[in-house]
């Protein structure tokens, strides 16, 4: 047998794309669905992601990595099906939100041939600050995103603009897997990480997912310490555990909670935990939120009377910071699609990012909703290390195999 071909420079690589909407905050205004594969056709997802204004992610593409023909280069490994005759890529990632561009910026740094591909809609592209990072707390997340991003080229790796529709693998067990891209390109990689993070589905509340992001939050570790002692409101209407124990933790960093259950059914026991800990319960549905023009976090809160004879006698109140919890929705369509096993809506993940399928791994919100910025850049390195083991394993199989030819 021949040895094993190293990248560029001595250099093994790995590809990130992406399909969807990645890492941590929300995502847009349309509706999609998205049927799931053959195994799990039953879990067909409406999702609302949140409103796609945003600066361009993606500033350095042109003056660190090129177009996307670049990337098209034999040389560089990302070559199509067409010829068939290019070195597969060391490694596959899906998605290039912060846990995947941190395990990029890993395996780059580990000699391994590693790119990018990723759709350009992390999850919190609508938030101005992000929290809970060491040394770096406050910063634009995005801003942050761009400098992982031109660490990663500056170790050669590479980004490309893109989705994946689908992930095959191409001929035996331990062979390379085939990725799809929507432009039709088709490219090869010995491992794959799939880091395509979560969507948010928010209640259905008018001017709700005008304001996620920049005044309606959802974790109070990420945002709590910034409103403290603040009037605050929680609007329910979406996933009623998660919403209903956000409520108790926010009485950690402000004695003002309101609770707008928004439809949200609490039997007795619920409601006297919630009065006993003085968070005030409100039950008239909820019309609609807006930005308090007096305050440049607040929220103007309103809720229609259901006792009018026509619904329409509403109230509108003042809170200096609101929170809401959506449902999540894994975006885990070519992990399904492929075989991996999956338990009560999400992706079995191994401790080291393994899924049930060999040669495909996770990292981030995709298999972990509560992930912040921090956790999924975490994972993603540790998911890196633990693919970059596995290459060096499959290398070391080859060279043992040899002696014995």
């Amino acid at each position: 047998m021949e040895p094993l071909p190293l990248g560029r420079a001595g250099q093994s690589v790995a590809l990130t794309l992406s399909i969807l909407p990645l890492t941590c905050c929300v995502v847009n205004t349309f509706s999609i669905k998205f049927p799931r594969n053959q195994l799990d056709a039953g879990r067909a997802r409406n999702l609302s992601p949140v409103a796609n204004h945003f600066h361009n992610p993606f500033p350095h593409y042109n003056k660190h990595v090129g177009s996307v023909t670049k990337y098209s280069n034999p040389q560089r490994g990302f070559k199509t099906m067409e010829n068939n005759t290019a070195t597969p890529l060391d490694a596959l990632i899906v998605g290039g939100g912060f846990a995947g561009t941190a395990a990029g910026v890993t395996l780059a740094r580990a000699q391994r041939r590693v790119a990018i591909v990723d759709s350009g809609k992390p999850r919190n592209r609508f938030s101005a600050h992000a929290h809970g990072i060491m040394g770096r707390d406050g910063v634009n997340p995005m801003e942050l995103l761009d400098q992982g991003r031109s660490e990663f080229a500056s170790f050669g790796g590479e980004v490309i603009p893109g989705e994946v529709t689908a992930l095959d693998k191409v001929g035996s067990a331990n062979s390379a897997w085939k990725a799809t891209t929507t432009d039709g390109q088709e490219l090869l990689a010995r491992q794959v990480l799939v880091a395509t993070g979560i969507t948010d589905e928010l209640p259905d509340v008018p001017g709700l997912t005008e304001l996620w992001g920049s005044r309606v939050f959802h974790c109070p570790y990420c945002h709590g310490y910034e409103v403290r002692g603040r009037d605050l409101a929680v609007i329910g209407g979406k996933n009623p555990g998660f919403t209903m124990h956000m409520v108790h933790l926010m009485r950690k960093w402000t004695d003002r909670v309101t609770f707008f259950t928004n439809g949200l059914s609490l039997d007795e026991a619920d409601r006297a935990l919630f009065e006993k800990r003085g968070v005030v319960l409100m039950d008239a549905p909820v019309s609609g939120v807006q930005p308090d023009p007096a305050s440049g976090t607040g929220v103007l809160v309103s809720t229609s009377d259901p006792s009018s004879s026509d619904g329409s006698a509403s109230t509108t109140r003042a809170f200096e910071a609101c929170f809401t919890g959506p449902d999540f929705h894994p975006n885990d369509q070519l992990l399904l699609a492929a075989g991996c096993e999956s338990e009560n809506g999400w992706v079995v993940r191994q401790p080291r990012g393994q899924t049930s399928v060999a040669g495909l791994w996770t990292a981030g919100n995709v298999t972990s909703s509560p992930d912040q910025v921090s956790q999924a850049m975490g994972a993603g390195v540790a998911t890196a290390i633990a693919i970059d083991q596995a290459l060096l394993d499959e290398e070391l199989q080859q060279v043992r195999e040899q002696a014995h030819e």
